[in-house]
C-alpha cells in the first residue's frame, strides 16, 4: 500500500513511542477548541505528544479567525521547540503538530483561489462533462445559488457554493457566513475577504495536508499503521457518483499530487454513507483509519473510528493513543469502549483474525 510504503515513521522529530492526541472538527468554536487543548496537556502531565486536527476550522462557529490564529500559533510554538518542545497555553506543548484539510478548509481555500484552475477545468466541475461521466451541478434541496463574480469562472464547484446563497446565507450548504463574519466582511464579498485576510492564514489553508500517515510501535497493538483522513476512504470497484472507485493506493495519491481536485466532488473529504466504511487492505495490513466529518462519535469499530462531536451544542471530541481514552472540552472523559461495553462482534473478530494472518504470511514471504 501507498499508505505503508510511505508512512511518516516516528513522526518528524523521531520520538517513538510518543502519544498521539487526534482532534475531531472544530468548527470556529475557539473557546472548546482550546479547552479540549488543556484537557488533553493535562491528561498527558509533562510529556510530549503529537497532534493530529482532522480539519475543518472554520464556518458554523463564532470565531473561525480566531481558530487560525490560534492553529497558526500552536505550529509556531511547537516549531520552536522541536523536541524541547517547550509550553503552549502555559502548560507542556507537544512536539509534532498536523493539521489536516477539511471539506469546509478546502472550500474556503477554492473560493480564495488558493486551488487555481483554468476556465476549461474549472467548469467542468459544475457545468459538467459527458466524457468525464460528470453531470452538471443541480442544487440540493434548500441549497442557494452559487457564486457569482469576478473569477468565478476559474474557480471549483465547491468554492462556488463556499461563497454562494448570497441572497440568502442561511441556504448556504457550508454555513460560511460565520467565517465572513469573523473576518468583518460581508457574506459573498470575496475581495473583501481577501483583504481581510492575513497573509498568514492564506498561507495556512494553502497548506493543509490531505491525509496524514503514521507507523505504529507495539503500544499501539494490534494497530501497526494509523491513517488520518478527514471524511475516510471510498471502497475500491465500487461505483460512485462519477466513477468506479480506484483503489487505495490511487486514492491517496491523487489526493497528495492533487488531481482528486479535478472532481467535483472530493469524496474523500467530504463523501458522507460511502466513506464510512473501511476498505479491507486497511484491516488486513492492520491500519486504523481516523477521520472527523460525519457529525458523530463513533469509535465501535476495531478498525474505523470518526471524531466529530461538536455538532448540536455538544462538546468538542479528542481521542489519546494508546490509551484509548476519549477527552472532551468540558473536562469530561471516558474509555473508547466503557467496561461494560461488548466487545468487538464476530466480524471484527474476523478481521482481526485476517489481518494477523496476513501479516503472519507477509512476514514468512508467502
Amino acid at each position: 500500500l501507498f499508505l505503508l510504503i510511505l508512512p511518516t515513521l516516528c513522526g518528524r522529530f523521531g520520538a517513538c513511542g510518543m502519544r498521539i492526541a487526534i482532534f475531531g472538527d472544530l468548527h470556529g468554536q475557539l473557546g472548546q477548541a482550546k479547552a479540549l487543548w488543556t484537557s488533553v496537556q493535562r491528561k498527558v502531565g509533562k510529556d510530549p505528544f503529537r497532534a493530529i486536527f482532522l480539519g475543518d476550522y472554520v464556518d458554523r462557529g463564532p470565531d473561525s479567525r480566531g481558530v487560525i490564529d490560534w492553529l497558526i500559533s500552536l505550529r509556531d510554538a511547537t516549531e520552536s521547540k522541536g523536541q524541547g518542545a517547550g509550553k503552549v497555553g502555559g502548560q507542556a506543548g507537544c512536539c509534532d503538530v498536523t493539521f489536516l484539510a477539511g471539506n469546509h478548509d478546502l472550500a474556503m481555500a477554492m473560493f480564495l483561489g488558493l486551488h487555481p484552475m483554468n476556465a476549461s477545468q474549472a467548469a467542468k466541475t459544475w457545468k459538467g462533462d459527458k466524457e468525464l461521466n460528470f453531470p452538471p451541478f443541480i442544487p440540493r434541496r434548500r441549497e442557494g445559488s452559487l457564486w457569482k463574480g469576478v473569477g468565478a469562472e476559474t474557480m471549483h464547484l465547491q468554492g462556488l457554493r463556499w461563497g454562494g446563497s448570497a441572497e440568502a446565507p442561511e441556504k448556504n450548504p457550508f454555513q460560511s457566513s460565520s467565517t465572513f463574519a469573523s473576518y468583518g466582511v460581508k457574506h459573498g464579498d470575496r475581495q473583501a475577504l481577501l483583504d481581510a485576510l492575513p497573509a498568514a492564514h492564506l498561507a495556512f489553508l494553502q497548506a493543509l495536508e490531505p491525509w496524514y500517515s503514521l507507523s505504529l510501535g507495539q503500544e499501539h497493538h494490534p494497530y501497526k499503521t494509523l491513517l488520518a483522513i478527514h471524511a475516510g476512504l471510498e471502497i475500491p470497484g465500487k461505483n460512485s457518483m462519477l466513477r468506479v472507485v480506484p483503489d487505495v493506493d490511487q486514492q491517496l495519491e491523487e489526493l497528495r499530487d492533487g488531481s482528486a481536485l479535478a472532481l467535483p466532488w472530493i469524496e474523500q473529504l467530504q463523501g458522507r454513507g460511502n466513506t464510512r466504511a473501511t476498505p479491507d487492505e486497511l484491516q488486513e495490513s492492520q491500519t486504523l483509519l481516523v477521520s472527523g466529518h460525519h457529525g458523530i462519535l463513533d469509535l465501535d469499530s476495531d478498525w474505523r473510528w470518526i471524531i466529530d462531536h461538536g455538532s448540536g451544542g455538544r462538546p468538542l471530541a479528542a481521542v489519546l493513543l494508546p490509551d484509548q481514552l476519549v477527552l472532551k472540552s468540558d473536562g469530561k472523559e471516558h474509555p473508547r469502549r466503557p467496561a461494560s461495553a461488548p466487545g468487538p462482534d464476530s466480524s471484527a473478530q474476523q478481521s482481526l483474525a485476517r489481518a494477523t494472518q496476513a501479516a503472519n504470511l507477509k512476514s514468512q514471504g508467502v
